[in-house]
This record gives structure tokens, sequence and C-alpha cells, in this order.
């Protein structure tokens, strides 16, 4: 087979160090990819452990898993973990506490390599996704037994993390409704500080009304397939974030038309707008602030092509909202355009905002359907109240500081 180390040498690593031994088997996997032999390998080197077979099991099956990975045939893979199992004795056994049975191993590995295969890490779990922080000081993060370090990615864009206002409004709202949601808010469970939030949406953003989510993500996830029916049009930038994305596979599984144009490039989303038939709800869907890119839509453009095309514009303004713009209201604010009576706006409640949740704003008809339409707003539990408080507060420190500031920018 052409590998460098042989069953001796993986014996000896096995013993003396799990850790080394793992690595001996990724050296063995990249010089056996060709030959697809990685679990016939491992079958082979678990021979030599007859009298300690369940200490090495664990580690032969992840090494099968990183076959899997490399492209390995699952139902081969499964096999051959059958194989290794009978080997030792350990096909019918019943499994040890914490420990699965050969069946069972089968599907979980069948399963496991599914989402593998969507993993956004390629399976591996790098130490940023795993370690916890301890502490949070503005930009400075604390883990346990580390060195103080700058974090370069978060949300916090205008530092109101642990602002005194804001934390002293949630601990009023949790004395007054406690923790917890008390419910879906389609079932009697809308307190007046959801009523109050909404309303505080609406006005900053420039909308009539405004409805409340439990998430970002859920906010496009569960809002825009409740906007079209089948045969409808969306059209989505190719760099829309995935909670866009996800919202769209929903909306074209109940029968809706879903185009992806280049980005940010209005002539093409121009000609594909052009190709959708006048009587059918037309949803052009983008980010104001690409998260990954940084770049910003070219609002002026997207909106005079959505007026010409009769299309509802759908803005996600998670990046932009309180950033962009005189006094923060995003976008529209920042390039001078007027607001469409047809435009909706998405945003979060997590990021300049630093509380939880997020929310749709547009015309007040259209946010009052979608209280019974959104599956999102109707089968999961409302807001807390200390989040709404929190955002509350959070919108009054950002008028006031960035109308100071707009009011100082004018006087220089």
């Amino acid at each position: 087979m052409g590998l460098q180390a042989g069953p001796a040498e993986a014996a000896a690593v096995i013993h003396a160090d799990y850790t080394r031994w793992w690595a001996v088997c990724r050296r063995l996997s990249s010089a056996a990819r060709e030959q697809r032999a990685i679990p016939e390998a491992v079958v082979e080197y678990l021979d030599l452990f007859r009298e300690e077979p369940r200490e090495m099991i664990g580690a032969a099956l992840e090494t099968i898993d990183h076959g899997l990975a490399l492209g390995e045939d699952v139902q081969r893979a499964s096999h051959l973990r059958r194989t290794l199992l009978m080997k030792h004795g350990l096909d019918h056994t019943p499994s040890p506490p914490g420990r699965s049975s050969a069946a069972e191993a089968d599907v979980l590995a069948l399963v496991e390599s599914r989402v593998r295969s969507r993993s956004l890490g390629g399976g591996r779990t790098p130490a940023l996704w795993t370690r916890a922080i301890d502490a949070v000081d503005g930009m400075t993060l604390q883990y346990p037994d580390e060195p103080p370090q700058t974090a370069m990615t978060s949300y916090d864009y205008l530092g109101l993390l642990g602002h005194p206002a804001i934390d002293e409004a949630a601990r009023a709202a949790i004395e007054k409704y406690g923790t917890g949601g008390h419910g879906t808010a389609a079932a009697a469970a809308s307190l007046t500080s959801h009523r109050r939030l909404e309303e505080r949406l609406a006005a900053f953003t420039g909308h009539q009304g405004a409805i409340l989510l439990p998430s970002g993500f859920q906010t496009n996830a569960t809002a825009i397939p409740a906007l079209v029916g089948k045969g409808d049009w969306i059209f989505s930038d190719d760099l829309n974030h995935a909670s866009i994305v996800a919202g769209c596979s929903i909306a074209s599984a109940r029968g809706a038309h879903v185009r992806t144009f280049r980005h940010n490039d209005p002539a093409h989303v121009r000609s594909l707008l052009s190709e959708a038939p006048d009587d059918v709800v037309k949803l052009v869907v983008c980010d104001a602030v690409f998260s990954a890119d940084g770049d910003l839509l070219d609002l002026p453009a997207f909106d005079e092509a959505c007026r010409e095309h009769r299309a509802v514009l759908y803005l996600d303004e998670a990046h932009s909202l309180g950033v962009l713009g005189a006094t923060g209201q995003g976008l529209h604010e920042h390039f001078g355009v007027a607001r469409s009576p047809l435009g909706l706006t998405m945003a979060t409640l997590s990021k300049t905002v630093p509380s939880a949740g997020g929310f749709l704003a547009g015309p007040a008809s259209l946010t009052r359907l979608l209280r019974l339409a959104a599956p999102g707003h109707v089968f999961s539990a409302a807001l807390p109240a200390m989040a709404c408080g929190a955002a509350i507060a959070a919108l009054d420190v950002i008028d006031q500081a960035l109308s100071t500031f707009a009011a100082a920018f004018r006087e220089e």
C-alpha cells in the first residue's frame, strides 16, 4: 500500500500516546487516500490489541470517520465498522454506558457523515468555537487560564454592551415580568414591553409598524416565505446571509420561484425582474451591509429598479442599524434615499442594540397580518421582557448619542 508506518510502529505509538497515534493515523490516511485503504489499515492494526480492544475501538472508529471525510464510501465504511467490531467479539454484546452498539454506531456514522458534509469547519472543531469566555470588558475577552485577548469579531459595534442604563432597564423588566417569555406572542403572551419596542423600532426605521421575532435568523427564515406564495418570485443577492438563503429555500419548497443575481449588480436584478409576470409578488432581498465582505448595497440603484418593476425591497439591516446614517437609521439615511411605501426593513437586536431577537418593519397592515402568518412568531416563545427593556433603553442611548454627535458635526 505504500504506507510509511507499519503495525509495530502504530502499536508503540498507541500505547505511548493516543494523541500521537491519531497523528500517525492522519498520515496513514493521507498516504492511503488514493488506495482508499484507511479502514483496512485500522482493522489490521487493531488485530495487535486483542487483549484490550475496547480501549482502541473508539480511536479506530474515529479514524474510519476521518476516511469518510476524505471521501470514503459510507456503505463500505459501515461494513468495515461491523467487521472491526466482530473481530473483537463486540458486534452483538450489550453496549456499556455511554457507548453505542454496532448497529447504532452504523446509523450514527451515517448521520455524522451528513452533518460533516455541511459543517463550516469541515468536521473540525477549532478552539475558537469550543473555548468559553469567562469575562468580557469591551473588546477584551478573558478565557480561563489564558491572558486577556482583544476580540475583533464582536457585534458590539457601538460599545453599548454593559452600558449602565441598558443593564438597569433589563433589571427593571425582570422585576416586573420575570425572566421568561411567558409563551408565544400569538397565545396571549404579548406584553406592553413588546408593543413599546415594536413602536420604537417602527419609528426608528421610518416605517408604520414592526413585528418582533426570537432571533434575526428566524426573522428571515420565517418572514420571507410568509411574504410570498406559489408562483411568486424572489430575487436574492449571491452573497446574502445564510438566514436569507434559508428563507428563500423554504419559499422555493412551497412553490415560489427564486432567482439569485450577481452580487450587488442592479443591472442583473433588473434583467431578472423583467422576466417575472406583472401579476405576482416580486420580492428583492438584500443585505444592507454584507457581513463577510463589508461592502454596502448600491441602494439608490436597487431602489430605482424595484420602483420601476413594482417590486418589494426587503432590506436586511443587521449590520447597519444604529451604525449608518447621521442618526443611525441605516442605509436609506446613509444614501439619502426616501423609503418606498412598499419597503421592508429587517434587523437584529443583538448587534448595535446589545439585546436579543429580531424584527421586521414595514406597512402596519402587513406587519399585523404577519403576527398570525409567520410561523416563527406564532409557534415560538415571545422575547423575554428583559430583552425588550434592554433594547428600548439601547435605542434611547443611540438616539441621544447620535443626535448629539450630528448636532456637533453640523456646528463644525
